[in-house]
């Protein structure tokens, strides 16, 4: 406890009741706690050098309990003074690495983080090739962000449903466990790396984190399905005679309807698919997911923002572009090339340029640098270096056709091999 160096002091004279530091004059009683009081009578004088009389600071603290610093041992508090330094009161952080085999990420994450205790472990990852040798990288975030990517890609096509927008189905085995260990990847992968799985659906997602969803569930049902029953469902609320019935009842067969449609219910149909498919039939997993995502920590609108800012776009992308200040005429001419290509790429191979030059797939990195290279013949190839988010560029492309070629190439290889420290 600490000494108290300074004490404003309550005096009484008659009625009358003055607080300060220092005795006024012709003070009946000293009062330092409630219902106690010390007739100054019977105290000595002031000593100059102390601004408060000794023996009102003793009193004080012999009617107040308080205990000296130098008094102070674990044993009176009844506390075992070994107690205070043993490992089990101590908070025990565990560094993790968790190694990982391309084309097997999926499962190693998810029985790594069954174990994983995001509050007190730090994790790290070590991806393996083929040969057995870990790749020579160090992680200095692309590392991470290459290893979440490739989770969710194959996490997508094994584990969910639909089409531009998806939910999760149920697999026999994925129980309670495994699901929960996908949440843990989801929150690590937003604290660590601002990494959101932005294809999971929308409405799904709220309900998972807030218990409830306020996304229009029929708009987001129509990211889901193919795009021809999507169509089809449109045109039949729209206007139901033009509609081709027979193409209609198969898609709502599709979902297991069970009521003939019309133009005065086939709205209220959809409205109820949408629902069942979204939020009924994956609720276990959003169950599971629950109390985990909670710890997030983000409101509704900042959810819906992550949605429309973390999916790329030729023109987000082509702005995270920053070139050298000074160039050559070469160098300007690839720097075109490469805006160009940029904006040229659909969003399947725009989404490969970001993990090629990031190591993620979303817009969580705020600046692509550019340097150019003197590199030709069979040698000549971009360089992505992930952590510091660097393209190394040859400067010796004589045309954008010939620029394409090569780095669409790259792309298209689908190798994703950190061999660059």
């Amino acid at each position: 406890m600490p000494i108290l160096r300074f004490y404003l002091a309550t005096w009484q004279k008659g009625d009358t009741v003055i607080t300060g530091v220092e005795e006024p004059a012709n003070t009946d009683k000293f009062v330092v706690a409630e219902g106690v009081s010390i007739d100054t009578s019977t105290l000595v004088s002031p000593d100059p050098s102390n601004s408060l009389p000794r023996d009102i600071v003793s009193a004080a603290i012999e009617v107040s309990g308080i205990v000296p610093d130098d008094t102070i041992n674990p044993s009176a508090l009844g506390i075992d003074d070994e107690d205070l330094h043993s490992d089990e009161n101590k908070i025990q952080y565990r560094e993790v690495i968790v190694k990982l085999h391309r084309g097997h990420v999926l499962n190693e994450m998810v029985n790594s983080f069954k174990a994983i205790d995001l509050n007190n472990d730090t994790v790290g990852f070590q991806m393996i090739m083929p040969n057995g040798k870990i790749e020579i990288a160090e992680d200095g975030g692309g590392v991470t962000r290459d290893s979440l990517t490739e989770f969710w890609d194959e996490f997508y096509e094994q584990c969910t449903l639909g089409t531009s927008q998806k939910v999760p189905f149920l697999r026999h085995d994925f129980g309670e466990e495994e699901w929960r260990a996908v949440a843990k990847i989801i929150c690590f992968g937003w604290t660590s790396q601002g990494y959101f799985p932005l294809q999971l659906s929308l409405p799904f997602m709220e309900q998972s984190i807030f218990g409830l969803f306020t996304t229009d569930v029929v708009e987001s049902f129509y990211k889901v399905v193919p795009e021809h029953e999507s169509k089809c469902l449109q045109n039949a609320i729209t206007d139901f005679s033009k509609i081709d019935l027979e193409e209609l009842l198969d898609v709502l067969g599709a979902h297991d309807v069970r009521k003939s449609p019309n133009q005065s219910n086939i709205a209220r149909i959809v409205q109820e698919i949408a629902h069942k498919e979204l939020i009924q039939t994956p609720m276990f997993v959003a169950d599971c997911w629950g109390d985990i995502l909670k710890n997030i920590l983000i409101t509704e609108d900042q959810l819906y923002a992550l949605y429309l800012n973390l999916k790329p776009s030729s023109r987000s992308v082509v702005k995270l572009l920053s070139f050298p200040d000074t160039m050559t005429i070469e160098e300007t001419s690839v720097s075109q090339h490469l805006k160009r290509f940029v904006r040229e790429l659909d969003s399947d191979h725009l989404r490969k340029f970001l993990r090629f030059t990031t190591g993620s797939d979303l817009m969580i990195i705020k600046t692509i640098y550019v340097s150019f290279v003197n590199v030709t013949g069979l040698a000549r190839r971009p360089v992505a270096h992930t952590c510091s988010c660097m393209l190394e560029i040859s400067s010796s492309y004589e045309s954008y056709p010939q620029f394409r070629s090569e780095f669409i190439s790259v792309l298209e290889s689908n190798i994703w091999i950190m061999d660059i420290i």
